[in-house]
């Protein structure tokens, strides 16, 4: 029987995308999950917000103009329309309650229904429609270097000085929030911080509305907001590391000399935020005076409108410039979800590099490189067991997806080698494990980079070593 080593070092030659939906897949695999939240609402009201009311939009390179007394009179009467449909609520859905209020990216409120239904809310006479929110998750992290948008050529281009790199820019990250004690984030002036903020990240707030109750800050718990955030705007070649190794370059974000705001719609544990938790933030960051915000997540709409995607779309009218993913469900035609789909949004999908970082594999003469992700790692002392390849007559290649419960004890002690496909990661991982395993190798079934495996957030996950390794080693493997 053959015998596997893991290796902990890093290679040199090879950096992945983490989560990327590239040339290897999607990060997670299974049945998607819902992106509908049937508990609240938001109802769209009559009368066109200030971002696209003739008398209020802004001309063409402006802004809204909060000061003037023709925006001050036109959000009173807007005001005045939703006290109207509160009092409405009250008297025909007693048991709904507003929850946020909007008029710069949309005319609308949010709306918990506690029981009521739509169809109730749409008939008001103030409204002109109502759809469930939708819920909206993270995007996978994503790191691209700056060759592939040619970054370095274009601070050229401006004369290399700090406004071609984003000096006198004012980007809202709205995602899970921004640790300002990372080195990306430095102001070189420690003692003048604050809690979340600093002269590198200027704002610091939080949109949920459960913040009161759960005691929610702008903290990044989560490190995906960081993430996004430092690929924007990190510090000018800033030394980093990967599991304390030096990594052979010194990182800068997109704009390096941006400052950033820090609009945490994903505070705390919590993974899903709402329509009116993004529209809270966006509009707050419009008014805060921010030129750009950047979204790296997705989610589902409901109804025939989608109605962040509309907010994003007039706020672009208004004069922001509105960045949003893809979102992880492509490959594949019609998989751009919302708000990526605003018509005016900036969307961008995924992006592979050809190079990634791995943990060398070795079986026999043969060493390959091994995605790592969500699940447990090899620390320390480098992993040396038997290799169980786990066959199937009817999975790719004649490779088992182990998605249902193997034999007890059948991988006693092994590394099992398995193929991905047809349940979530966790699954697999977990009955390859379940059989004594001491350690799982999952062969993509799709060609290109390994990609970095999502748990699928179920309990009892997986608490075993597991790596994806490519398509392309798996006739050398088995």
């Amino acid at each position: 029987m053959r015998r596997l080593t893991f290796g902990v070092a890093v290679l040199a030659a090879v950096l992945t995308l983490p989560l990327a939906a590239g040339a290897g897949g999607p990060a997670t695999d299974g049945a998607p999950t819902a992106g509908i939240d049937t508990g609240s609402a938001i109802v769209l009201l009559n009368g066109e917000p200030l971002s696209t009311y003739v008398k209020t939009k802004p001309a063409p390179g402006k802004k809204v103009d909060f000061s003037s007394n023709t925006v001050k009179s036109y959000r009173a009467q807007l005001s005045a329309l939703r006290n109207d449909f509160k009092q409405w609520l009250r008297a025909n859905a007693p048991n709904a309650k507003v929850t946020g209020e909007f008029d710069l990216s949309l005319n609308a409120v949010g709306v918990e229904l506690n029981g009521e239904s739509l169809t109730a809310l749409r008939s008001a006479p103030m409204a002109l429609g109502a759809d469930y929110q939708g819920l909206y998750t993270p995007a996978a992290d994503n790191d691209p270097d700056l060759r592939l948008i040619s970054a370095s050529q274009a601070w050229t281009a401006g004369g290399g000085t700090p406004s071609a790199k984003g000096a006198g820019v004012k980007v809202a990250i709205v995602d899970t929030g921004i640790d300002i004690t990372h080195p990306c984030f430095s102001d070189g002036n420690a003692a003048n911080d604050g809690r979340f903020t600093n002269d590198k990240v200027i704002v610091a707030k939080v949109f949920n509305n459960k913040s009161g109750v759960k005691g929610y800050t702008p903290q990044d718990v989560n490190g995906h907001g960081s993430h996004v955030a430092g690929t924007v705007a990190c510090n000018e070649h800033t030394p980093a590391s990967v599991d304390g190794i030096a990594i052979a370059y010194r990182p800068s974000g997109v704009a390096p000399a941006a400052t950033l705001g820090n609009y945490n719609v994903f505070p705390g544990e919590d993974g899903d935020a709402r329509s009116e938790d993004i529209l809270d933030a966006l509009e707050a960051a419009y008014e805060d005076g921010f030129n750009v915000a950047n979204m790296s997540l997705g989610g589902g709409s409901s109804g025939a409108r989608d109605l962040l995607a509309m907010g994003v779309d007039n706020l672009d009218r208004a004069g922001m410039v509105i960045a949003v993913a893809a979102g992880n469900s492509g490959p594949g035609f019609s998989t751009v979800e919302s708000p990526g789909k605003a018509a005016r949004a900036l969307t961008a999908g995924a992006s592979t590099v050809g190079h990634f970082i791995a943990t060398p594999v070795t079986v026999g003469a043969l060493t390959v490189g091994a995605a790592s992700g969500d699940f447990a790692t090899v620390t320390g002392s480098p992993l040396t067991a038997p290799l169980g390849v786990v066959t199937s007559a009817t999975g790719p290649g004649g490779l088992s997806t182990a998605c249902s419960g193997l034999p007890a004890g059948s991988l006693a002690g092994e590394i099992a080698l398995i193929s991905r496909g047809a349940c979530t990661f966790s699954t697999k991982i977990r009955n390859a494990e379940s059989a004594g395993a001491v350690a799982t190798l999952v062969v993509n079934n799709v060609a290109g980079d390994p990609v970095a495996m999502a748990s699928d957030g179920t309990p009892n996950q997986p608490t075993k070593p597991a790596y994806m390794v490519s398509l392309a080693n798996r006739t050398a493997l088995m």
